[in-house]
């Protein structure tokens, strides 16, 4: 393998262990760039083979609760114990919702108004970007 492939490969594990969400490589005649997470290169009616966008039918008082920084997810406090939430449990505000582990820094997610766990976007232990979609939370 060549140097130069080798250091993109060293750079791209760089990004991926730090939770970057984009990447970006030039070498003068070559450049690479590459995103972690959801992105539409093109309007979705001129990409051809593509189904329609669905509807979206939730609640617009859904709450949306989104990383506050980029890190790995932990759904519940320790391997061993259960999970803060699962979906359908009712929920109070301020109740933790998930941990965010950055840099061996546990930040706790907590429920921003009581309600109800309509779903879990992430799995335990999933890397996340800061902004993604973790939790909806009906009221």
């Amino acid at each position: 393998m060549s140097s130069v492939v080798q250091d993109i490969i060293c750079a791209m594990e760089f990004a991926a262990a730090h939770g970057l969400r984009k990447f970006a490589h030039s070498d003068g005649k070559t450049q690479i760039t590459l995103w972690r997470g959801t992105m539409i290169a093109a309007p979705l009616s001129v990409v051809e083979g593509m189904p329609p966008p669905q509807a979206d039918n939730r609640d617009p008082a859904t709450i949306m609760v989104k990383a506050p920084l980029s890190g790995l997810c932990h759904l519940s406090p320790d391997p061993a114990s259960p999970a803060f939430v699962t979906e359908g449990m009712q929920i109070r505000a301020g109740q933790s919702l998930c941990i965010i582990e950055a840099m061996k820094v546990m930040t706790a997610v907590t429920a921003p108004q009581n309600g109800t766990i309509a779903k879990i976007h992430v799995a335990n232990g999933a890397t996340v970007g800061s902004g993604d979609i973790l939790i909806e939370v009906q009221p």
